[in-house]
């Protein structure tokens, strides 16, 4: 089930004339090397149940749907918070 600001959310990009919507999927590994892809729910990925709740209220609202895996490697977030605190 998404939140009421998910459905707005949605119901808004719709009234603004869209007819395509993006829905991004994070999934974790621990490193670039690693052969392990998976949700981080510590982190931000959502749950399978959110991403269909999304699916099927965009659908409702008339937009297709395009499915936006992104892959990241943890260790690049610690690379990242070191560097932005190295400057």
């Amino acid at each position: 089930m998404l939140l009421p600001e998910s459905d707005a959310s949605l119901a808004a990009v719709r009234d603004a004339g869209a007819n395509w919507i993006a829905i991004c999927v994070w999934w974790f590994q621990d490193n670039v090397n690693s052969t392990t892809i998976e949700p981080d729910y510590t982190r931000y990925s959502a749950s399978p149940e959110s991403v269909i709740a999304a699916i099927q209220k965009s659908h409702e609202l008339g937009m297709n749907v395009m499915l936006f895996n992104k892959g990241k490697p943890i260790a690049q977030d610690l690379l990242l918070s070191f560097l932005r605190y190295m400057q």
